[in-house]
């Protein structure tokens, strides 16, 4: 009888033994099966001839992290900035095959929503095939060791989702907003002779050269809920300023109720000293969702034109929306 619970316990024993033995071994393999995974973010320009201007600019904000999705899991990195080159904090995966199938760039921001600034653009979108390393990328990575991929970027703009495929995901239902702005600049008449800062200027470029009421050069910011989404400039036009009215144009998430926006308009014209041509600030112009800036008749007329008008200086001119002292 002892005998007998001597040759149980070995079993047991044995039996305990082989089981801690097969699970060091899946601990083991496991082990050996980590790998280590970094992005490298590379900037792709717009130097296509088959597009136009309309293209996403890119706006002075940091990268601070990336979300990425592997084989339907979403990952989040840090970035870090080394010698010049932007990488990803590296990432412990289990080696194997696997498809990178989306990257976003974002900045980080203390209060409100971070912003996505960059992205890769989606398999099947306008932007994708203008991409080198592009999605849908396949990534191979060995046991114990570190790879890094490369992956193609476009500064990003709500205004372009649809570009670059998101409109796929249905993150928000946007509806693009546009007003045309179009300004009178009236500027003393002594302004148009020798020593004026306006010799030399832009201005002097226009179809009638230099006169005492010209077409506005300008620029309007946009903002929304205080950070700036675009800047709108006719300076680089044919003839700088003239020809037709300025489009501006805004991304309004329609699934939000009382989204702040902001138009900024500056106005090219001589310093305080009177001595370089500056942009000076004219007005700042607050709305929310679709309402945009006033709009009213277009110059001696009845009939709203559509058109956001102003006028800067004294030129006498009737049923302007905006007014501003020169």
């Amino acid at each position: 009888m002892k005998k007998s619970k001597h040759i149980s316990l070995f079993f047991v024993l044995l039996i305990s033994v082989l089981l801690f033995s097969c699970q060091k071994e899946d601990v083991d393999i496991k082990r050996a099966s980590v790998a280590e995974l970094q992005f490298e973010i590379s900037f792709t320009g717009f130097d296509f001839k088959t597009l136009d201007d309309s293209v996403p600019q890119c706006q002075d904000y940091s990268m601070d992290y990336v979300v990425f999705e592997l084989d339907n899991e979403i990952y989040t990195s840090p970035i870090m900035n080394a010698n010049g080159r932007f990488l990803t904090k590296t990432v412990k995966l289990p080696a194997g095959y696997y498809t990178l199938s989306r990257f976003m760039v974002y900045h980080t921001v203390l209060q409100g929503d971070d912003i996505l600034v960059k992205a890769a653009p989606l398999v099947g979108s306008t932007y994708h095939d203008l991409m080198v390393n592009k999605l849908d990328l396949e990534i191979s990575i060995e046991p114990f060791k570190k790879k890094q991929i490369s992956v193609d970027v476009l500064c990003y703009e709500e205004l372009f989702a649809q570009e670059f495929g998101f409109s796929w995901f249905d993150i928000h239902q946007m509806k693009i907003e546009k007003q045309c702005f179009f300004g009178d600049l009236c500027i003393p008449n002594d302004y148009v002779f020798e020593g004026s800062p306006y010799i030399g200027s832009l201005y002097q470029s226009q179809s009638n050269g230099l006169q005492s009421d010209m077409p506005a050069i300008m620029e309007v910011k946009v903002y929304k809920e205080g950070t700036l989404i675009r800047t709108f400039s006719n300076a680089d036009w044919a003839t700088p300023g003239e020809g037709d009215c300025m489009e501006v144009y805004y991304a309004n998430d329609e699934n939000l109720q009382g989204e702040n926006f902001t138009y900024e308009v500056y106005v090219l014209k001589p310093d305080a000293a009177n001595e370089y041509m500056v942009y000076e600030l004219m007005a700042t112009i607050d709305f929310q969702d679709e309402e945009g800036a006033d709009i009213g008749p277009a110059y001696g007329e009845t009939n709203w034109d559509g058109v956001v008008d102003f006028v800067v200086g004294n030129c006498n001119i009737d049923n302007t929306d905006y007014s501003w002292d020169y």
